[in-house]
């Protein structure tokens, strides 16, 4: 997400990443490059000066070719023993939710940290504005939330949304796995658990629709946030 291959023509100077950075690292000048760009093609929250990144550590993965963001980066050093774990990748007030995933709601695994998803949820019901209905189904489509962060992704299972614990730790009965997706590894990830960075308003919203019905994640393109007024979808399900 946010990789650049060679500079757009433009005057927007932003710092680019010379090589990969995982996750965790500390940042110096020498790992990075200033080019420019036009201002539609810039991410948010640039950065355009290396002297502002000199002791400041990397929150998640940063490929190379990639400009440098703001949200990226944090305060912390190599010595902190948790700037690997998903609680160092959440911005003060957020909070990690964990949902279980498929190759199919998380857009045939190439949903990766850093990547921004749209949440929407299918949900069945007997009712149409309110109204039973009888016997008749309706299927709604529902937006839960839009332009989430995306800060991990695992290839072992949870059912439904989980919490973090305060090391942002996955809550599970079984041994913890990697979360991370380094950017050595080019193969779309066969995930079954993401997560995400959400307030804890957004988390109780999310844990109701996930009750509700099926969530699926909605990648979206690069830089872009934009959050839309979108109404439902609600259509009769028949018997074949």
């Amino acid at each position: 997400d946010g990789a650049s291959s060679s500079a757009s023509t433009g005057d927007s100077p932003v710092l680019i990443a010379k090589e990969n950075i995982a996750a965790g690292a500390q940042l110096n000048a020498d790992m990075f490059r200033s080019a420019t760009f036009a201002t539609s093609d810039v991410i948010a929250n640039p950065i355009t000066s290396a002297d502002a990144i000199v002791g400041l550590t990397a929150k998640t993965d940063i490929i190379k070719g990639q400009q440098l963001s703001q949200n990226w980066i944090v305060q912390g050093t190599e010595e902190d023993n948790r700037t690997d774990t998903v609680s160092f990748r959440l911005q003060p007030g957020q909070r990690g939710v964990a949902i279980g995933v498929t190759d199919e709601t998380i857009v045939g695994g190439h949903v990766q940290p850093g990547d921004r998803v749209d949440v929407v949820v299918s949900i069945k019901e007997r009712a149409l504005n309110g109204v039973a209905s009888g016997d008749q189904e309706y299927l709604r489509i529902h937006t839960v939330l839009q332009s989430i962060e995306v800060v991990a992704v695992a290839d072992f299972s949870v059912q439904g949304v989980t919490a973090l614990d305060a090391d942002g730790n996955l809550i599970l009965p079984t041994e913890e796995q990697s979360l991370d997706r380094r950017p050595e590894d080019p193969k779309p990830i066969s995930a079954s658990t993401a997560v995400l960075a959400i307030t804890p308003e957004q988390v109780q919203e999310l844990m109701l629709q996930d009750q509700l019905g099926d969530i699926t994640l909605s990648l979206r393109a690069y830089g872009d946030e934009e959050v839309r007024q979108l109404q439902d979808i609600v259509v009769p399900i028949y018997d074949n």
